[in-house]
């Protein structure tokens, strides 16, 4: 087993990502809450599936309890409990997380889940409850965030295919204080999705399997700015102190899969995707106007793309495959970029009154390998973004969050692991991205300049050595090229690597002691994430034991 309890910090994302709302080719986009989905194959190398904290819905056993305790420098604290029950074909969860400390903040968490499996219905209903603060030791304000969401889902296999109805709803409530303003922002969003696809038929002379989706979001979100200076004053004055705003998010797929032969399976489909957004400026003491908006004084955004999506699976052996991908999507705004203004040291970024989504038409190619030991895949892909949504420097202390003409994005994604023997496992991971700005005729002088906090390399990498009846120890590194805070380029973030490490031992049945290491070197840099200045935690060591009842 890997014990990652020690990396609380890596399993937990910061404040600022929490609010970002899903890109618009979600299920559930622009700020629906969405089921976790599973991890991907870089943090499957380093959290085990049943740890605490691991992504991903897990699956229900009966009669099990996980709990973890652990303790650290800069007064870290970390305690969780997982419990699950089988009745009658039902199955119960219920999840708690705790997590103190000076450098990484406070996170609670708890959440509870019900499913229910049989062999033509599945139901699942799922509810949490999330606050995490963030403090002046990693950015330049305090920052707490509290999210509440709930939904279900229920798919039904029938002889005319399977159907998939799924129904979610959250409540976020952010609240930033810094030295020279305090911001609150309240979010409510409720999205449904309905799913179809058909059992293969034969058509036409090929075998085709039909499908089809519907996916709508509707969002809502108050902002409110306090406690002004009078030279906050100054350089806001197009930002009204309160701001409601409404948004719509409609989407419709319907689609074939066609196999021409037994090796090769074609995808077409249409797409039709409309995004509304409604906002409104008013004094901070003016009436809400809620459901009531008067959409005659309020500014309305509407931004829609329709086309065709194109794509192809081509089996060359049995152990290579080939996929290739076209696409037009709208890449929607976050809330973050709609309605919250940022303070970062002495630059203020507000958001545009006229910002739209981005337009994103591109492709993407490359293998998938599955050979013994040894998995890897690869993709190349090219973006062409129309659009983009850019945080532009308007003055000595200002930026405002607006779309430029037109970016383009080109690179390659890959990634491999190797089972090298039976107790060592290897993972690395690589990403180069080319993002540019192509054409801004409001800002000439920006074209050719690279997209800002985008690093042209990212790297991981992964060793462990696996023997439950000797030790756990993994070592694991991050490395991310150096990348542009501004515009402008020429605000430059340095490159950085950390380095984690881990070591745990069985004591006794169900019982293992670990120690974990995050930031190994105490590696400082900072970490921007969605314009929110961010510094990275400092060398954080932990130590602690984690039960499981499964494995008594």
């Amino acid at each position: 087993m890997l014990v990652a309890a020690g990396s609380a910090h890596a399993q937990s994302q910061s404040t600022q990502e929490h609010v970002e709302a899903p890109t618009s080719n979600d299920a559930t986009a622009s700020g629906a809450p969405v089921l976790p989905d599973a991890p991907i194959a870089i943090d499957q190398l380093t959290l085990s599936d049943d740890l605490i904290g691991a992504l991903g819905l897990r699956p229900i056993a009966s009669g099990r309890i996980e709990a973890l305790i652990s303790a650290g420098n800069e007064s870290t604290q970390h305690a969780a409990l997982r419990a699950t029950e089988k009745l009658g074909g039902v199955g119960f969860e219920l999840t708690g997380n705790a997590l103190d400390s000076d450098a990484l903040g406070t996170q609670t968490e708890v959440g509870a889940r019900i499913e229910h499996a049989g062999e033509r219905n599945r139901l699942r209903l799922l509810g949490r409850y999330a606050n995490e603060y963030v403090g002046l030791t990693r950015q330049a304000f305090e920052s707490d965030l509290a999210t509440t969401s709930y939904g279900g889902a229920w798919t039904g296999w029938r002889s005319a295919g399977r159907i998939e109805l799924e129904a979610y709803g959250s409540h976020q409530t952010l609240r930033d204080t810094g030295s020279l303003a305090s911001h609150e922002l309240d979010a409510d969003a409720y999205a449904a999705h309905a799913g179809w696809s058909s059992r293969r038929v034969h058509a036409f002379g090929l075998d085709h399997a039909f499908g089809a989706d519907i996916d709508i979001t509707s969002s809502s979100s108050t902002t409110n700015q306090t406690d002004l200076s009078d030279e906050m004053q100054t350089n806001m004055q197009t930002l009204a102190r309160t701001r409601r705003g409404r948004h719509r998010f409609l989407r419709a797929y319907i689609h074939d899969t066609i196999r021409v032969i037994e090796s090769l399976d074609v995808h077409t489909g249409f797409v039709f995707e409309q995004w509304r957004w409604l906002t409104n400026i008013a004094p901070i003491y003016a009436q809400d106007f809620g459901e009531g908006m008067d959409v005659e004084s309020a500014g309305s955004i509407t931004d829609m793309v329709m086309g065709p999506q194109l794509g192809a699976s081509y089996r060359v052996t049995p152990t290579v495959a080939l996929q290739a991908n076209a696409y037009r999507r709208l890449r929607t705004p976050t809330w973050q970029q709609l309605m919250r203004p940022v303070q970062n040291g002495d630059v203020l970024t507000v958001p545009s009154e006229e910002l739209r989504p981005e337009t994103v038409t591109g492709g993407q190619f490359g293998p998938t390998i599955e050979l013994g030991a040894i998995e890897a895949r690869a993709v190349v892909f090219v973006h062409d973004i129309a659009s983009p949504i850019v945080a532009v420097t308007s003055g000595p202390a200002l930026r405002e969050t607006t779309n430029l003409d037109h970016a383009r994005e080109a690179g390659v994604d890959a990634e491999a692991r190797w089972r090298i023997g039976k107790p060592w496992l290897a993972g690395i991971g690589y990403t180069f991205t080319d993002a540019r700005v192509t054409a801004a005729a409001a800002h000439a002088q920006l074209v050719g300049n690279q997209l800002a906090q985008t690093p042209r390399h990212r790297a991981t990498a992964l060793l462990a050595f696996d023997d439950p009846k000797l030790v756990t120890i993994t070592g694991a590194v991050r490395y991310a090229d150096r990348r542009f805070e501004d515009d402008r380029n020429m605000v430059v973030a340095p490159h950085y690597a950390v380095v984690d490490a881990m070591a745990a031992r069985k004591l006794w049945h169900g019982l293992a002691g670990f120690v974990a290491v995050e930031n190994l070197f105490d590696r400082r840099y900072v970490a921007n994430q969605a314009g929110v200045e961010t510094f990275s935690a400092p060398r954080l060591v932990q130590i602690g034991l984690r039960l499981d009842s499964a494995r008594w």
